[in-house]
């Protein structure tokens, strides 16, 4: 059914390894070669498949259950074909995707997008002498996809009339967080664990070698999911214990709350007005918070390291 120049990809939570009752399967075709009229049946096909298993679809009117292409992927980043689907599709390729069908396919497409974002970074090259180990083309995307995300927030909210709106208040600020703070991690190690990117060659050059070393590095991060990458984090850096807790302990109650039918069907009919008084929503609303406070802490307090390149960086 597939073949051997396209891949299919999860997103979501299957590929963080998050499922969880009631999940939605979002997935894509990724196309990286030449187009045939016969891919959009294919889709067709894939999703009379997973409705004969009982895969939860994604949304018909989202951006999930179709086709996407590799070279738009690549080539299209920030000009006027970057559509907001392309951009999704993009970066959700290097945070949160898992290839079920063509694993190499996935993979080559996402080396080709981390090289075009370091070859095309003038910061990431030599200047004067010295060298910014963080990539800033690729770090401005992360975070023009997560404002995106957070606007798009509201507008959703609006055009469905508030209808889930509590379920997907709670993901904004949980799960859709976390893959912007793997994102970002993903690019501050560049810079905090350049020393475990192998040098046998100049790190500091500009040749394709030094920057496909990087490419290297960063594909190895894109292989794990963003929470096992911010384990590695507080793991490998030393922070304080009560970060760890209030990160995981936290997102592990948000879990296990979308996990249990009643609870998850609770938060999907609860409407704008009932969600100001009702308990289980200001429960998970403060489970946020002290999720967000781990975040702070990690970011702005336990590390020096991270603080600056936060300031620097993720702000200004």
């Amino acid at each position: 059914m597939i073949r051997p120049d396209s891949a299919f990809v999860v997103f979501g939570s299957l590929a963080r390894k998050e499922y969880t009752n009631g999940s939605d399967l979002d997935w894509t075709l990724l196309i990286d070669g030449q187009t045939h009229p016969q891919d959009t049946k294919t889709t067709v096909d894939l999703k009379a498949l997973l409705e004969r298993e009982n895969w939860k679809q994604p949304s018909p009117r989202g951006i999930f259950g179709s086709l996407s292409f590799g070279h738009s992927l690549v080539h299209d980043i920030g000009g006027p074909g970057d559509t907001y689907i392309n951009t999704t599709c993009r970066v959700l390729l290097l945070l949160e995707s898992l290839a079920i069908v063509g694993g190499i396919v996935r993979d080559r497409v996402i080396r080709a997008v981390l090289a075009r974002y370091l070859e095309e970074d003038t910061h990431f090259h030599p200047s004067n002498g010295s060298r910014s180990f963080v990539p800033r083309f690729l770090l401005n995307d992360i975070v023009r996809y997560w404002r995106t995300v957070a606007v798009d927030y509201a507008t959703k909210t609006k055009e469905h009339d508030h209808k889930k709106w509590a379920l997907r208040n709670i993901k904004l600020r949980m799960s859709r967080k976390l893959i912007f703070v793997s994102g970002l991690l993903m690019c501050f190690l560049c810079q905090l664990s350049r020393e475990k990117i192998p040098a046998d060659r100049d790190i500091f050059g500009d040749s394709d070698a030094s920057n496909a070393r990087f490419v290297n590095f960063l594909a190895r991060m894109i292989g794990q999911t963003p929470l096992d990458l911010l384990a590695s984090v507080l793991l490998d850096r030393g922070l304080q214990q009560g970060t760890g807790e209030l990160i995981f302990d936290n997102y592990d109650k948000f879990l296990a709350a979308l996990d249990d039918a009643k609870k998850r069907a609770w938060l999907e009919n609860l409407t704008y007005e009932e969600a100001k008084t009702d308990d289980l929503f200001n429960e998970l609303r403060q489970v946020s918070k002290n999720f967000q406070e781990g975040l702070r802490r990690l970011f702005f307090e336990d590390d020096s390291e991270l603080r600056k390149l936060s300031q620097v960086y993720a702000i200004f």
